[in-house]
């Protein structure tokens, strides 16, 4: 099995693809960036398959996908991952042509995971192919992986969860809170965490780090507010900075704290993907307005959905960034960072300074690059 990374920058000009919206092809003009990753395996093992993916299926040779459905249930779903196969057949064919058709389908399918940088794209090439008849029965398409979608099962779930790594019974397998915490010497803190799904793990990391260092003279940390935005309520009742589901403590014994993020791990999961954090921010700050220090515990799958209201915040905020795979950070968060002149921290790095980039000035973040566009990060690579 061999691995090799490319970069590909796409422009296909007059290229036929069938828009499903029409029953006719048509010639499309499509422009788009993306980075991925080159796998060579005999087949693919489609035994790997899980819940959370699907196939969007192309015969060989041919790259149409014409579904409506599918076109709601990928806008629906936080997507992660997207592989594409092919067969190596005939052999040292250039299949290049015949790939971007395969990308042009699936941008007029859904054309916002090519705008989304923080999934990881792979092209799965199966190598063992001898012949027409067996090309044409292995699979070609796109593999894509999406977030489980959080239920009360799986929300409980996770409550067992936070007890359990509390406990010792269970380690974690993304330390970015843990490592942020203990690297930082961050006093007089009021700490502001997203307790939506497939954040357990991180809450549990900041009440084990809490546990560990609440006897410290100094009081690192003098407020918890803990958030799920809203309570499971459905999303048209989500009112701007009216959200709601924001739960707070002074700090005080880590079981009592525990209890109170069980409380608001019960009471809602997140529903859709955008969060109530500044909404939440708000709240931490005015329960602690002499705190020296507001931190921010995010998942980096969760666009903030009152960013509207950054301009309240005026305080600087140090933001933890919880599943940026190899830096790549919501840029969300990166404006947050920027706009109260605060920081960013990933799992390994600490990120200062970003209001002091301007306009057409670039940073690098562990494997990616952000871009200031119109007053906004934008990542470029």
């Amino acid at each position: 099995m061999t691995k090799l990374l490319h970069f590909l920058h796409l422009l296909l000009l007059s290229c036929l693809v069938t828009n499903q919206f029409q029953l006719h092809a048509q010639s499309v003009a499509i422009h788009f960036d993306i980075r991925a990753d080159t796998m060579r395996v005999p087949s693919y093992k489609f035994t790997t398959i899980g819940e959370n993916q699907t196939f969007l299926s192309m015969a060989y040779g041919y790259y149409n996908l014409h579904t409506t459905a599918m076109q709601r249930f990928l806008e629906n779903k936080t997507i992660q991952k997207i592989e594409l196969l092919y067969t190596d057949y005939p052999k040292g064919a250039d299949f290049e042509l015949l790939n971007k058709r395969r990308l042009a389908a699936l941008f007029i399918l859904a054309p916002h995971v090519f705008s989304d940088a923080r999934i990881e794209w792979q092209f799965v090439v199966q190598t063992s192919v001898h012949s027409h008849d067996q090309a044409s029965k292995m699979p070609h398409g796109f593999v894509i992986t999406y977030r489980p979608e959080v239920t009360k099962t799986s929300a409980a779930a996770e409550s067992k969860s936070v007890k359990d790594i509390l406990s010792g019974k269970f380690a974690f397998e993304d330390s970015t809170v843990y490592k942020t915490l203990k690297r930082n010497k961050w006093k007089k803190t009021v700490v502001v965490t997203d307790l939506t799904g497939n954040m357990a793990q991180y809450s549990a990391q900041l009440l084990l780090w809490y546990k560990q260092n609440q006897d410290d003279k100094e009081k690192p940390i003098k407020e918890f507010v803990f958030f799920n935005d809203g309570d499971n309520k459905p999303q048209s009742a989500k009112e701007l900075g009216r959200t709601g589901g924001i739960y707070h403590s002074p700090a005080t014994d880590v079981n009592k704290l525990m209890d109170l993020a069980m409380l608001t791990m019960s009471k809602g999961y997140g529903g859709d993907a955008p969060e109530n954090n500044i909404e939440a921010l708000m709240t931490g700050i005015s329960k602690c307005p002499d705190c020296e220090n507001v931190v921010m515990i995010v998942d980096n799958w969760s666009d903030v959905r009152d960013i509207a209201l950054l301009s309240q915040i005026r305080k600087p905020v140090k933001i933890i960034v919880c599943a940026a795979k190899n830096g790549s950070v919501n840029s969300e968060y990166l404006q947050i960072a920027r706009a109260t002149k605060g920081s960013i921290h990933t799992i390994d790095k600490d990120i200062y300074d970003l209001n002091k980039l301007t306009e057409g000035q670039s940073i690098k973040i562990g494997k990616h690059i952000f871009k200031i566009q119109n007053g906004v990060f934008v990542q470029i690579r």
